[in-house]
């Protein structure tokens, strides 16, 4: 399996943890808002984390067409990112992820 955020291998892995800790599926046309965290160490480019873990989201935003690596992401109103500087996790990666479905103010 990927040890880096840039290989494949890497996000199935997320992705397959993600499903695997029974999230349920945000039905379709419903506005999300969405955090991602990362405790990396500080020799890290952190920035470039935040692609290959939003790759990563199909089994809470479902994903377009075939590809499971393409997520409904379109909907996400908000997108937060944290960094826990932590270097004795070496080169590990921890991802941390929360979200709610936006109230769309509307009622009728």
């Amino acid at each position: 399996a990927g040890k880096t955020p840039t290989e494949k291998s890497w996000k199935l892995r997320l992705n397959e943890f993600v499903e695997a800790s029974g999230v349920e599926l945000i039905p379709d046309g419903q506005p999300v808002e969405f955090h991602m965290a990362w405790r990396c160490s500080t020799r890290r480019n952190w920035v470039g984390l935040w692609k290959p873990t939003g790759d990563a989201l199909s089994p809470i935003l479902g994903h377009v067409g075939e590809n499971l690596f393409n997520p409904n992401d379109d909907r996400i109103t908000t997108l937060t990112f944290h960094r826990i500087n932590d270097d004795a996790v070496g080169k590990d990666v921890h991802v941390g992820l929360w979200w709610k479905v936006v109230s769309s103010g509307i009622h009728s």
